[in-house]
């Protein structure tokens, strides 16, 4: 080969090779940058998730923090204030009983009946004084203190039978605890329905001159819950055989003891016109809601997650889809195809406006105007759809609005031929609301059995709710009555029946 020729090819190669070294300079510079700008906007996101839906604390969650404000603690005593911190350890006096009730509160002294003769021989009674106790209670305005005396006897006749003390004139929910039914009902009202802490309780609490620990409202919220738990069971069985009800589902961490962290656990919704009742569970799978519907046939309610396939495939269990869930993919598209968006806004709306109409109007005139107004309705929504599913891109807003309606046509119709059906599941979206909103200032469960007790108590107050009633003067007598009521008459307490036997409110 030629010296000269070969050394122009010599050159060539080396600014060909020059050309791809700084290509790969390039690349390697554009790489460094997206994965940095990448890291960036994931540190972002995590921050921006950590101030939406974390603790804003920085510091590890404790069992005496944190892991308190929504739960149980797994020790059932109450406990009582350790002595001053500035003190040695040696010199701390450890508190025995309970504490003494402030000399400051109101009393109320409450007298039993004492016993007149004796269980033994029928002989008449010696007295020899009172068993006195005293309970804090609350009733609206301020607290106060209940003296209980409960008379003691001995009989002269039969010196083996004992000291006989008579039972107490009220029936308290916790009957060894310091709460009275009043001040137990404002505890778990302010948890549960105001999104309170316990730890926030209790700072108000010493406000106002109560002294109490978090961990003794622990055990009253465990309590009051167990308490009302067959309250909720009975509003579970009677829901399972009405004719529809409608379900909705959102997250809730709890608190794993073992790693220190929050795990994922979820609440279910489950309601109908008389009851509102709610189920934890850890996982989502579909046998979750399978289980707590086990043996119901009707209309079930519900938006278009696979969490309630297998539920829905029940015998006699009939699934009606949600149009608040189909509206709102079509308006979120509106950025992107407004055009096509408020199209079918509008024609959807015209169910909404019929919807609006007929609320509360007996059945029969719900079925007229479903069926003269809403079906036509329907079908121009169909007609829109089908027309415009292969003009737009599958995977765009609005292709994503088109498929997912087209999808759950067969139960998106189903309320027209079930005047008692709601045509959209709104309502459970709103039993929902109180909890996610309670989790914004607890931010998770203490314990699996803390989450199951909240579960019944927004039960209680979500029925409360409903029917319009004051979910603290509910439980303040329902907390009196429910310890000697027939097991097999509890529907007589549940928040719907209680509604209906109180007076009519006075114009």
């Amino acid at each position: 080969m030629d010296p000269n020729t070969a050394e122009v090819e010599i050159r060539s190669l080396r600014n060909l090779l020059a050309e791809r070294e700084a290509a790969l300079a390039e690349r390697d510079a554009k790489i460094d940058t997206l994965i940095a700008s990448n890291e960036h906007l994931a540190h972002q996101l995590a921050l921006l998730k950590r101030q939406l839906f974390g603790r804003k604390s920085e510091r590890l969650p404790t069992p005496d923090n944190q892991g308190l404000l929504f739960a149980e603690e797994e020790t059932g005593e109450e406990k009582e204030n350790p002595g001053p911190a500035d003190e040695p350890p040696a010199r701390v006096a450890t508190p025995h009983g309970r504490r003494k009730p402030p000399a400051s509160l109101p009393r109320r002294v409450v007298g039993a009946p004492a016993p007149e003769r004796c269980p033994k021989c029928g002989g008449e009674l010696r007295s020899i004084g009172d068993a006195v106790a005293h309970r804090w209670d609350w009733v609206p305005g301020h607290f106060e203190v209940l003296e209980v005396h409960r008379p003691k006897c001995v009989c002269p006749r039969c010196p083996d039978q004992g000291v006989l003390t008579a039972p107490e004139p009220i029936s308290f929910a916790l009957p060894k605890g310091t709460a009275g039914n009043g001040l137990l009902a404002r505890v778990l009202i302010d948890k549960f329905a105001d999104n309170i802490p316990l730890n926030r309780q209790v700072a108000r609490f010493e406000r106002e001159g109560l002294d109490l620990d978090v961990s003794t409202l622990c055990g009253w919220v465990r309590g009051g819950a167990e308490f009302f738990r067959p309250l909720v069971e009975a509003m579970h069985a009677a829901m399972l055989t009405r004719p529809w009800l409608q379900a909705d589902a959102t997250g809730l961490p709890v608190l794993d003891g073992n790693a220190g962290e929050a795990k994922r656990g979820h609440l279910w919704a489950y309601s109908d016109t008389e009851h509102v009742v709610y189920d934890f569970t850890e996982t989502k799978k579909a046998k979750e809601p399978a289980a707590f519907l086990a043996g119901f046939t009707g209309v079930l309610l519900v938006d278009g997650a696979s969490d309630f396939n297998t539920a829905a495939l029940g015998p006699g269990v009939v699934r009606a889809g949600c149009w608040s869930h189909a509206r709102r993919y079509f308006y979120d598209a509106r950025e992107t195809s407004p055009v096509l968006a408020d199209e079918a806004l509008t024609k959807i709306g015209v169910l909404f406006e019929v919807e609006r109409e007929i609320a509360g109007a007996p059945l029969e005139v719900r079925a007229r105007f479903r069926r003269e107004r809403s079906a036509p309705a329907l079908d121009d929504i169909h007609r829109w759809l089908l027309d415009h599913v292969h003009k737009v891109r599958p995977r765009s807003p609005i292709g994503q609005a088109v498929q997912y309606t087209l999808n759950q046509w067969e139960r998106l119709v189903v309320f027209v031929d079930h005047p008692e059906v709601p045509a959209h599941n709104n309502s459970s979206e709103r039993n929902l609301r109180n909890p996610v909103i309670g989790r914004k200032n607890w931010l998770f469960a203490g314990s699996e059995g803390g989450a199951r007790s909240a579960a019944v108590l927004f039960s209680i107050v979500g029925s409360c709710r409903l029917h319009g009633i004051d979910p603290w003067a509910y439980m303040a007598e329902v907390l009196g009555r429910l310890m000697d009521h027939p097991r097999n008459q509890l529907m007589e307490l549940v928040p719907a029946a209680w509604a209906r036997s109180r007076p009519p409110p006075t114009s």
